[in-house]
């Protein structure tokens, strides 16, 4: 038998991500009609204001923040790579492209509420660098300014909390950490 790196499930999964099509929190999927990725609650439609620092957001009640954080973790960027990575269509890149840079203009450095949280940066952070591993052997990534300047100010954002990280004894240490190591 003939092993194939070619999965299906990954393209169909990225073709989707190119019509705007999600699967957030690993089973629920989410079309975006109004291309507002980063600032909304998928669950409620409500859209939050992304133009104070994130030391400044309050925690609002009756609202689970994770439905807002959960498109700025980035979970579609190791599958867009892949997907370039076993099809060769340049489409996945454009889409990549495209939701990275539509991402840094709608959350600027440390404003709205995408950077509030460090173990949510973390995770954005390993992603992204995730997707760039994926891409490297074909397209021998060489990080630029304005990369690593990204790169930085995630690592920054996280090590300003990372006290905060380890006293809350659960998986927040953890993936900071992992984030810190990774990024460094």
């Amino acid at each position: 038998n003939k092993v194939s790196l070619f999965d299906e499930e990954i393209v169909k999964q990225a073709d989707a991500i190119c019509e705007d099509q999600f699967i957030l929190f690993s089973y629920f999927s989410y079309k975006f009609e109004d291309k507002n990725f980063w600032n909304k609650d998928v669950l409620t439609n409500n859209i939050f204001d992304k133009s104070m620092h994130w030391s400044d957001i309050s925690f609002y009640e009756k609202v689970d923040i994770k439905n807002i954080w959960e498109m700025s973790r980035w979970s579609w960027v190791p599958i867009l790579t892949m997907a370039f990575r076993m099809s060769g269509d340049v489409k996945y890149l454009n889409k990549l492209n495209y939701l990275i840079d539509n991402w840094t203009k709608s959350n600027p450095i440390n404003s709205g509420i995408n950077w509030s949280c460090g173990q949510e940066v973390s995770i954005r952070l390993i992603h992204l660098l995730q997707g760039m591993n994926i891409l490297y052997p074909v397209n021998k990534i060489m990080i630029d300014s304005n990369q690593f300047k990204f790169i930085l100010k995630h690592l920054e954002r996280i090590n300003l909390t990372l006290d905060y990280a380890s006293s809350q004894s659960n998986n927040h240490i953890i993936s900071e950490s992992g984030a810190l190591f990774i990024g460094g």
